[in-house]
């Protein structure tokens, strides 16, 4: 595994096998990365607020300047990349007349085109979250200037970017969306004292809210998703503690938080870049290596999971089904559950054995 992380002393640096490299010493801290045809890809900025992409490609690195700072002074542009196919997506955020744009920007072989602007958003923390399908059309989530949680899409094909859709009401923070095996995304944002759920079906319809209560109040907060068979599981650190709240009926409702069992240290979150995309997971350093909780593990292989159940849309029902069925199902879900209950014990089991492997021996 590549680690990839930036010091005040060193700039942005990456831990390799060979030991630790420094890439740009006069990096600010705000970067991003990705894998797309066999390269890995880096986008930063220097302390003048230059955009700086780099590129590995058989093993050299290559700098280019993707555009120079007319201010001469660097701040959280929020960069964030989309692999697209042979394309990279760079999208980031800009200052311009009194206002933050969300800007995007296409890298092809070859070409550095100039950004688009998307849309104004909301200033503070990072604003939006992009993923795209199979056919590569980009759905960009992010918080207008009021604070109201949007979509645009753009259309990979045409190039051209669609309306805004509203997602959540007023206050929703940015989301996590991720894409399950059937293509349907799933889509989780923090608001208040709540988290708040729901899905965007193939026909691009969203289905009802799901809410799972939070202890307090958390601002901040950067819940994620994952998917084991039948069950949807958000995860999240508030506190010093990793919690997850699970749905073992496609969303529709969830189960109340449980606490993992802590490790002692801060939990950390890692993103974690593979050729398949982003994935996020929660961990912490013990002995100079990086640990993972079980449950929040990186996930680097899509569950399988059974033929996707029909939920019910904003305002809409969901079709009947025979007495004999729903019987089936339920024995099915119960099954599944028991068993996603042992392996939850098994994983805290190892987590104990872990943090008392971890402890100095009494003298």
């Amino acid at each position: 595994m590549i680690h990839f992380f930036h010091t005040d002393a060193d700039g942005l640096c990456i831990k390799a096998d060979a030991g630790v490299q420094t890439l740009l010493k006069d990096a600010y801290p705000d970067f991003d990365l990705c894998q797309c045809g066999g390269a890995l890809h880096i986008v930063c900025q220097n302390r003048d607020g230059d955009l700086v992409y780099l590129k590995n490609a058989d093993g050299k690195w290559y700098k280019y300047t993707l555009l120079v700072s007319k201010t001469k002074g660097a701040y959280d542009k929020h960069f964030f990349l989309l692999p697209t196919g042979s394309c990279i997506q760079l999208f980031y955020t800009l200052r311009s007349g009194g206002k933050l744009l969300l800007a995007q920007q296409i890298l092809g072989e070859g070409t550095q085109p100039q950004p688009s602007i998307v849309a104004p958003v909301k200033d503070g923390g990072r604003p939006f979250f992009a993923v795209a399908d199979k056919e590569f059309d980009t759905f960009i989530y992010y918080q207008n200037e009021q604070g109201v949680l949007g979509c645009r899409t753009y259309k990979w094909s045409s190039k051209s970017l669609g309306g805004v859709e509203p997602v959540f009401p007023a206050g929703a923070g940015t989301p996590c969306v991720s894409f399950d095996a059937f293509g349907r995304q799933h889509i989780c944002s923090v608001s208040g004292k709540e988290i708040l759920y729901r899905q965007r079906g193939l026909d691009g319809a969203f289905t009802q809210e799901a809410h799972i209560p939070l202890s307090s109040a958390a601002a901040g907060l950067s819940p994620f998703l994952r998917f084991e068979e039948d069950k949807i599981y958000i995860i999240w650190n508030q506190e010093r503690n990793v919690m997850y709240a699970t749905s073992g009926n496609d969303g529709e409702s969830f189960c109340a938080p449980v606490r993992v069992l802590s490790s002692g240290s801060h939990p950390v979150r890692f993103t974690l870049h593979t050729d398949s995309g982003r994935v996020f997971a929660l961990g912490y350093f013990l002995g100079g290596e990086i640990k993972f909780y079980p449950v929040a593990a990186p996930q680097l292989a899509s569950p399988v999971r059974r033929p996707a159940p029909q939920r019910k849309q904003a305002g809409g029902r969901a079709p009947a089904q025979g007495g004999t069925a729903d019987e089936l199902e339920r024995l099915r879900r119960a099954v599944s559950a028991l068993g996603q209950e042992l392996s939850e014990l098994k994983n805290r089991f190892e987590l104990a054995l872990s943090v008392l492997d971890s402890r100095p021996p009494k003298s």
